[in-house]
Order: C-alpha cells, then sequence, then structure tokens
C-alpha cells in the first residue's frame, strides 16, 4: 500500500509541475492561460460528415510587411472561393495570428478560428504593418500561439494547416521563448501541417524558413516583398458589390434579445467591410457567399428562410418578442408574405450574382492570358500547396479551379 501512495504523490506532483511550467510559458509569451483556447472548439465539431479545412495565417505584422498584409486582405476571399470549390464541399474555417516583437505595441495578436469569415475579415482589416526595425521577429511566439491558442477541431479527417508569412527570420536569443521545433513537434501531434512563405530576399531567414516547413511536413517558397499576388480589378466589381447588398437584405434574423444583441453585432461588421474594403474584395466575398460553401458564412445563425426551410420552426406559432421589428405589427399572413418576398429577393439576387461572377471570372481569365508571371504569384503556390495537401485528406481538387 505504501508504494501505491508513493506512486500517487509523484504523479501528482509531476501533474502540478508540468501545469505551472505550461503557465509559466503562456506568460512569458505575452498572454495568459486564460486567454489560450481550448484545442476542441464546439462550433468546429458540427457537421461531421462534411469535410474540414482549417486555415491559420501567421502574420509577420511589422512596418516592412505592409505590401503583403494588404495583399492578405485583398486575397483572403479567392483563397476561401478556391478551398470551397472541392468535391465534396468542405466546412472552411480561418483564423489569423500577428506577431511583431518584445517592445512593440502587441507581441502576437490573435483572430481565432471561425466559421464566420466576415468575423474573421473585420478583425483582419484592423491589422497594420507598424513597428520591428531590428530585423529578427517574434516567430517562435506566433507559431506558439497559432498551434496551442487556436481552437482546432478533434477532426482527424480535417485538413489542419498554418502558413507562416514573414519577410525576417526569428529571435532565437529569448530565454523565455519555446523554439519552434517543441511547438511544431506539438502540431504534428495535433495533424497540423504548418507551410512557409518568405517575402522578399532576407538571405538570413531562408535557412530557419526551410526548417520550420520541414519540420511542420509542409511546403516552403518565396514571394516579393508586396507579396505577389494577383488582384485585378474589374468592370464588374460595383455591379457585384450592388447585387451583394441585395443578396445580404434577404436575410430575416429573429431570436431572444441575446440573439438579436448578436445579431447587431454581426451587421456592425458587415457594415465594417463594405465601408473597409476595396470593391473587389467586396466581389470576392459575394462569390463565396453565393457558393455552397459560403452558406455558413451568409446564413449565420437564426436565420428565419434557412430555419422554415429545414422545418426548425414555424412560422405562425413564434412568439413576437422573437420576431424582428418589423415583423412584429404583421398578422399571420403578412408575415408568411413577407418571408415569400424575401425568398424571392434571394433567389433572384443569387442568380444576379450568380451571372455577374461568371462574367468577372471570363474577364480576369483573359487578363491573366496576357501575362507570363501567373504562376509565379503567391495565389498560384499557394492554391497548389492548399490543393495537393488537402487532396492528402480525401479532399478532391481535381476539377477546382483557382479563384481570383
Amino acid at each position: 500500500m505504501g508504494t501505491k501512495y508513493l506512486v500517487a504523490i509523484i504523479f501528482t506532483i509531476t501533474a502540478l509541475t508540468v501545469i505551472a511550467m505550461s503557465d509559466k510559458q503562456s506568460l512569458q509569451l505575452g498572454f495568459t492561460p486564460n486567454e489560450v483556447k481550448p484545442d476542441v472548439n464546439p462550433q468546429l465539431i458540427t457537421n461531421n460528415n462534411k469535410p474540414k479545412v482549417e486555415l491559420v495565417f501567421v502574420l509577420d505584422t511589422t512596418g516592412s510587411m505592409s505590401g503583403l498584409i494588404s495583399a492578405a486582405k485583398e486575397k483572403v476571399w479567392s483563397i476561401a472561393s478556391t478551398m470551397a470549390a472541392a468535391k465534396p464541399t468542405p466546412e472552411i474555417s480561418i483564423g489569423i495570428v500577428g506577431y511583431r516583437d518584445k517592445g512593440d505595441l502587441y507581441v502576437t495578436k490573435r483572430v481565432d478560428l471561425s466559421k464566420d469569415l466576415d468575423s474573421v475579415y473585420a478583425d483582419l482589416l484592423d491589422f497594420q504593418a507598424d513597428g520591428g526595425g531590428d530585423s529578427p521577429e517574434s516567430v517562435n511566439a506566433g507559431l506558439y500561439q497559432a498551434v496551442h491558442g487556436m481552437s482546432w477541431s478533434n477532426n482527424p479527417n480535417s485538413y489542419k494547416v498554418i502558413f507562416l508569412v514573414g519577410d525576417a527570420p526569428g529571435h532565437n536569443d529569448y530565454q523565455d521563448d519555446v523554439p519552434f521545433d517543441v511547438t511544431l513537434a506539438a502540431a504534428a501531434r495535433k495533424g497540423i501541417t504548418v507551410n512557409t512563405i518568405q517575402a522578399g530576399n532576407n538571405p538570413l531567414m531562408v535557412k530557419s524558413w526551410r526548417r520550420i516547413a520541414a519540420l511542420g511536413n509542409g511546403d516552403t517558397f518565396q514571394v516579393g516583398q508586396q507579396g505577389s499576388a494577383i488582384a485585378v480589378t474589374t468592370p464588374f466589381d460595383d455591379s457585384i458589390a450592388i447585387a451583394s447588398k441585395e443578396y445580404e437584405a434577404s436575410r430575416i434574423y429573429y431570436g431572444n434579445n441575446q440573439d438579436k444583441e448578436r445579431q447587431k453585432l454581426q451587421e456592425e461588421k458587415t457594415e465594417k467591410i463594405y465601408a473597409g474594403a476595396s470593391t473587389s474584395s467586396i466581389a470576392r466575398r459575394a462569390k463565396f457567399n453565393a457558393s455552397s460553401g459560403g452558406e455558413d458564412n451568409f446564413i449565420g445563425r437564426n436565420e428565419m428562410i434557412e430555419a422554415l426551410k429545414k422545418k426548425e420552426i414555424v412560422l405562425a406559432d413564434m412568439e413576437i418578442d422573437e420576431l424582428p421589428l418589423e415583423m412584429q405589427t404583421m398578422k399571420v399572413e403578412e408575415r408568411e408574405g413577407y418571408v415569400q418576398s424575401k425568398m424571392k429577393q434571394r433567389k433572384e439576387a443569387k442568380l444576379k450574382l450568380k451571372e455577374l461572377s461568371e462574367k468577372r471570372d471570363e474577364f480576369i481569365t483573359a487578363e491573366l492570358a496576357k501575362s507570363s508571371k501567373t504562376k509565379l504569384s503567391l495565389d498560384e503556390k499557394m492554391f497548389a500547396t492548399l490543393k495537393s495537401q488537402a487532396e492528402k485528406k480525401g479532399i478532391d481538387y481535381s476539377e477546382a479551379e483557382s479563384s481570383y
């Protein structure tokens, strides 16, 4: 009996020591244990029969990265549309970690993994290039946050991937850092692939970027300092933006006061996107939202037309307080007519978006045919990596075309 008690005491002390060391590392990296999200996000476990793509960008956000951050803001929706073009259509979640260095405004800044890409994008618009200046940055902290601070699902069949993007090597002289090889070993255990993108031609980072990609079972490639992304403005972008607003205006949200408060915040983020994004980005977002892969992002939660279609609610049985303000004074038959008019509006707007997006794609294809640099772009290099790695998880991109 004495031996069993001794073993139990040793086990308890060891466990407490591991927890204390983990908390210490979290504090040293600029965030507390309470700020590190759990490894499992309930939102990412839904629709278990649907394949999943979980993508996190780890971005150097120091002053020299302004061009590439701008490229990221332009290309997120194209990347989402390309990922959504697989068979079967996957459920897509995106997250972001911005990193700088000690002494800057922040060491790491996180936007957690989410299927609500509008919210992720609205937060991405706030990222600005600033700080830095001494070449090495806090790469170790950025990677640690991406692997341990994001709400990765526990689905072994999900394609989980990180793209580390920067133009300077990481600090290896911080005594309180967790070295990237330790973090990458943890990534491998979680089934996360780590790719690296070198912006510019800093020779000091080539070796470390290649090593990070090798340990992360990923790819590495180089792009220009401005990102080398393809961002074509088309004559159809303005019309697509208008049709997009008509499409979004067809949504009818319902629920309790808490639901309505959440919906209000969502509307504010949508307004922020229309105010802060380029017309081309809004056109890319509209294309994604109108696709089968963009349904989750477009519909959100507690959307009446979708709920009626799935027979989750009965319009005649709904409480007055659950209805949106404009429907609360309507009689039952008036509510039904209102819903029918919104369904018609949605159908017509979606058809218009489809037609305009096809014309936009034709225009871009013709423009790209004039250029010999397409294969060298950030778009094509990322798309090739995403496609080849996702196919190993049973997500088929053989008939998918890259979206711009």
